[in-house]
This record gives C-alpha cells, sequence and structure tokens, in this order.
C-alpha cells in the first residue's frame, strides 16, 4: 500500500499545477492524505475524487468547518494519527505525538511548511511532507510512504517549477 501525504497547499481553487502533481504523483496512491490548510472548498472537492482520500482542518481552513482536527486511521494493521498541527519550531511532531499517546505507530502533519521525518519519543513516526506550494525551506515537496518489513519507508518528492 502506497499512501501520498500533502499538506499546505493554500489554494482557493485548484490550479493547472495541483492537476499535474494529482496526475503524476497523487493520482496512483492507495490512500491520499492532507494534513491541512487545503484553503478551498473548490481545492477540497478537487482532492476529494481520489477513493482513499482523508483530510483534516488546518488552521487557515475557514471554509471547511465539517474537517475534524485530528483524524485516526488503521492502514495495513498500522495505527496513524493525522493533524495540522499548532505552534512554532520542530517540536509540532512531538506535540502531536505525546496528544495522540503512544498506541500511534506513525503520526503525519503540517503547519510548519518544512518537511520531516523522524521518530518521537513515544516511538511513533513522524512525518510532515512539507508544503506543495508555500515552502519554508525552499523545497516544494510531498511524500510517499510506504510500510516495509514493519518499518515505515519514505520518499519525499520535490517538485520542481
Amino acid at each position: 500500500m502506497m499512501i501520498a501525504v500533502i499538506s499546505d497547499t493554500h489554494l482557493e481553487t485548484p490550479n493547472d499545477e495541483l492537476g499535474w502533481i494529482y496526475r503524476e504523483h497523487l493520482e496512483q496512491a492507495d490512500v491520499l492524505i492532507h494534513c491541512g490548510d487545503i484553503v478551498g472548498q473548490d481545492t477540497w472537492a478537487f482532492l476529494n475524487i481520489h477513493p482513499g482520500f482523508y483530510a483534516v482542518r488546518g488552521n487557515c481552513d475557514f471554509q471547511l468547518t465539517d474537517l475534524p482536527f485530528t483524524l485516526s486511521l488503521e492502514l495495513e494493521g498500522k495505527r496513524v494519527g493525522i493533524a495540522h498541527g499548532f505552534g512554532r519550531g520542530v517540536n509540532v511532531g512531538e506535540s502531536l505525538a505525546q496528544a495522540f499517546g503512544p498506541e500511534y505507530d506513525l503520526i503525519l502533519f503540517g503547519h510548519t511548511h518544512r518537511r520531516f521525518w523522524g521518530q518521537a519519543t513515544t516511538g511513533a513516526y513522524l512525518l510532515n511532507p512539507g508544503s506543495l506550494f508555500c515552502p519554508r525551506d525552499g523545497q516544494f515537496s510531498l511524500a510517499k510512504i510506504w510500510w516495509q518489513d514493519n518499518v515505515p519507508q519514505v520518499k519525499f518528492v520535490t517538485i520542481v517549477w
């Protein structure tokens, strides 16, 4: 199972670039997860055409009030927690891992607009895919994740315009 993870698109309406990214990198994923700050209802509707689409509400998702702030999924027998995140700095993922608890295997988050892959003190793996359109580290990106021998494998995809 391949999971595509995106965050912080900050698009009111889908643009040609999002359409290209969807066709090239997201459409073939078994599951597509957006970690918040989609921003527009039209962008949410576009992404929602994916049959395995899940999303959480970010701090800029004022139009998307029906989205949950957190989401828990079981994927391939692994417990996955999804949230946008809050606060500043590198502790966003660790704070979320603490909030979800030690029974989670993987925490997916956004908010910082910087990609991150690491492990929390709870033992959960932490993944921030970065931002597709508003990166703070200069790397327009998304992430693909799959499990191999019970260990998550991550590939960051840098989008070059």
